[in-house]
C-alpha cells in the first residue's frame, strides 16, 4: 500500500456529530477536519467530555522476524515514503502498543524529502517541525483524557490488539483506558463508510436524548438493521455489528 486513501464520508460524519450534539450537554463541539486534523492537535486535547475520531486505524499482528531483519538493512521494495514506509517500520516492533494506532493529516508524507539534499555537515533548513501523522497506541496512552466520558473510534479495526493472558487486549483499547477515558466505542473489522454514518446518527441522537451509552449503541444497531430489512438490503452483521462498547455502559 502506497497511500492512505481519503475517507469520503469522514467530513460528513464529523458534521453529523457536530449537528447532533450542538446545543446538548456535550456541546459546544470543536471540529478538526482535513489538514487541520494534525497529530499535534490530537495529542494536545485534554479531557473533552466526548471525543469522536473518524479516520483510518491500523492493527499489525505479531511478526516473526528473521535474523536479517534484526541485524541488516530492510528493503522497502521502492516504497520509501508514505503508508508503506510507516507500516514497514512498525511491522517488526515487539511492543504491541506500537503496532496499532490511528493515522491523521500528513501520514502519507512520511519519509518524503522537503527540499534538496544538504552538503555534508550542513544543517537541514527543512527539518520537520510537526509530528508525522502516525499516532501509535503507545503515544495515545500518554495523553490526558481524564474526565473524558466517551471516545468513539469510527475507524477500522480499532478494537483489535494483542491478547495477553491476565492483561486483556493490548492496543488502542488499552491505550485510551490508560489515558483516562471512561468508555470506548471501537470496531472489530473494516467498517463500511456509509453504514457507519447511518449508525452514528441514531447513536448520537439517543445520547443527546439522555440514554445510556450501551443502550444508545444497541438501539442504533437495531434501527440500522430494521432500515436495511425494510429497504430490502442485506441485514448481515457486517453492516451493523462492527462497533462494540468497552467500559462504563451508562
Amino acid at each position: 500500500m502506497r497511500r492512505w486513501d481519503p475517507l469520503a464520508g469522514a467530513a460528513q460524519e464529523a458534521e453529523l456529530v457536530r449537528q447532533a450534539l450542538q446545543g446538548s450537554g456535550y456541546g459546544p463541539v470543536t471540529e478538526y477536519a482535513g489538514p487541520k486534523a494534525l497529530e499535534e492537535v490530537f495529542k494536545a486535547v485534554h479531557g473533552p467530555r466526548l471525543l469522536h475520531v473518524a479516520t483510518h486505524g491500523f492493527f499489525l499482528p505479531d511478526q516473526k522476524l528473521h535474523p536479517e531483519d534484526q541485524h541488516g538493512p530492510i528493503a522497502l521494495g521502492g516504497l520509501e515514503s508514505g503508508a508503506a514506509r510507516g507500516l514497514a517500520r512498525l511491522h517488526g516492533a515487539e511492543n504491541p502498543l506500537l503496532r496499532s494506532g490511528l493515522v491523521l493529516a500528513g501520514a502519507n508524507a512520511l519519509g518524503e524529502r522537503a527540499g534538496p539534499a544538504n552538503a555534508p555537515g550542513e544543517q537541514s533548513a527543512a527539518a520537520p517541525t510537526v509530528d508525522d501523522g502516525w499516532v501509535t497506541a503507545e503515544e495515545i496512552a500518554l495523553m490526558d483524557l481524564r474526565g473524558t466520558e466517551l471516545v468513539v473510534l469510527s475507524a477500522c479495526e480499532t478494537g483489535l490488539g494483542r491478547v495477553k493472558i491476565g492483561e486483556g487486549v493490548y492496543g488502542l483499547r488499552r491505550a485510551f483506558l490508560y489515558a483516562g477515558a471512561r468508555t470506548l466505542v471501537t470496531s472489530l473489522f473494516v467498517v463500511p463508510d456509509e453504514q457507519t454514518r447511518e449508525l452514528m446518527e441514531p447513536f448520537y441522537g439517543a445520547l443527546k436524548a439522555g440514554r445510556g451509552k450501551l443502550e444508545a449503541l444497541h438501539g442504533a444497531q437495531l434501527e440500522l438493521l430494521r432500515q436495511r430489512r425494510a429497504a430490502g438490503g442485506a441485514a448481515h452483521p457486517f453492516f451493523w455489528a462492527s462497533f462494540v462498547l468497552v467500559g462504563d455502559p451508562e
